[in-house]
């Protein structure tokens, strides 16, 4: 049996499904299909794993032809033991030990209408109230997490071992990932390190210094969620990047609000823009003192959008904050929305349209090039 064992230092608290369970921390559960997808990836494929492994064992014992019936294992025609049954599930196991918790659980207090609700940035789960406390979400913190992995393989523990670092720098975990959640990296790392990291996987990445104490989470998830404010929607004075971003190419979907409130005609080349940010099941705003309601229209159920995460992913390391595009989900674009307005009694709907492709990498370019965030060269 091979082991390998190193500790992450926690950056960012957790937002996990069940916080009061004893001892809850980052998953096995959701860490090992997440790295064995991102080894897999960049190995190739499954074929190209098998290939290699043969190939390095003739290498070493150019009179092999064929694979001992230990080494083919159990991966139906390519059997090396690296895959558990016909799964793309790598062959080992990770066993998860956090220590040293410490306190960031958001304080819930009851509104005026009778409801528990606990304010903290990027929580819109907790946003209108809950009637029992313990159905708030709730963060989870330790200093130092742990992680033990073992396999009967030693070739996958080596690649374990050389990829598990950058595949922390890419990668959150529990709810709200793309936010910064779920931030983890190794212990005795630096914030050179983990740059490096991040530049290898990445052409576009953005970085930004917060001047605040680095265990005061609240106040760096508040800056970020001003800065997202300002990339989607605009915030108090300050125009929306992306409705700046398509000026002249295309109308924003408060146009289109706004000329059905008038009674107008929608203008041409009105499209639902904010939905390239992401997208919720069912999701409400305020405008003008009415509410909209925007929901996907589908023809099959298999076309249903019931989630889409933002394409920016944020990173957290102590007290600087990184910000790359990911790859936009293409099922997102060329979509119809449908725009429930209701205003003083009265409902109105209309139908609006995603645009065909979108380029995140360039607005983000556009939306974060300023005064407190700059561009990082890529590796």
């Amino acid at each position: 049996m091979y082991k390998l064992e190193f500790t992450l230092k926690q950056h960012t608290p957790l937002i996990h499904f069940q916080p009061d369970q004893d001892g809850a921390t980052l998953r096995a559960s959701e860490v090992k299909p997440k790295l064995d997808r991102f080894i897999i990836e960049k190995l190739g494929n499954i074929d190209q794993i098998y290939n290699a492994a043969l190939k390095d064992k003739q290498k070493k014992d150019p009179q092999r032809e064929y694979l001992s019936e230990y080494e083919a294992g159990c991966f139906g025609s390519k059997k090396l033991g690296w895959l558990r049954g016909e799964s793309n599930a790598l062959n080992y196991q990770l066993k998860v030990i956090a220590s040293n918790p410490i306190d960031v659980k958001i304080r819930p207090r009851k509104n005026n209408k009778g409801l528990f609700e606990a304010d903290y940035p990027f929580l819109l789960a907790n946003m209108g109230g809950k009637e029992d406390a313990s159905e708030l979400m709730n963060l989870i913190m330790h200093s130092t997490v742990k992680l033990i992995f073992c396999s009967d393989i030693k070739d996958i523990i080596d690649q374990i071992e050389g990829r598990v670092d950058s595949f922390f720098a890419v990668t959150n975990f529990g709810h709200r990932q793309s936010k910064g959640f779920g931030c983890f990296y190794r212990y005795s790392s630096t914030l050179d390190d983990f740059r490096e990291k991040l530049q290898g996987l990445n052409d576009i990445v953005f970085e930004k210094k917060i001047n605040q104490d680095q265990t005061n989470h609240y106040e760096i998830f508040k800056s970020l969620d001003k800065d997202y404010k300002i990339l989607k929607s605009g915030l108090n004075q300050t125009e929306s990047k992306l409705k700046a971003y398509f000026e002249g190419q295309y109308n924003w979907e408060k146009v289109g609000i706004k000329s059905i409130l008038k009674g107008q005609e929608i203008p041409e080349n009105t499209y639902y823009l904010r939905i390239l940010l992401g997208l919720a099941d069912v999701f409400e705003y305020k405008h003008d003192n009415c509410t909209v309601q925007i929901e996907q229209l589908y023809e099959r159920d298999d076309d249903k959008i019931s989630r889409f995460r933002s394409p920016i992913t944020f990173k957290i390391f102590n007290k600087t904050v990184f910000a790359f595009p990911e790859i936009i989900n293409e099922d997102i674009l060329d979509q119809n929305f449908k725009f429930t307005i209701e205003k003083d009694g009265l409902k109105k709907s209309f139908t609006l349209r995603s645009i065909e492709e979108f380029n995140i990498g360039n607005f983000l370019k556009f939306g974060l090039s300023g005064k407190y965030w700059k561009q990082i060269e890529s590796k």
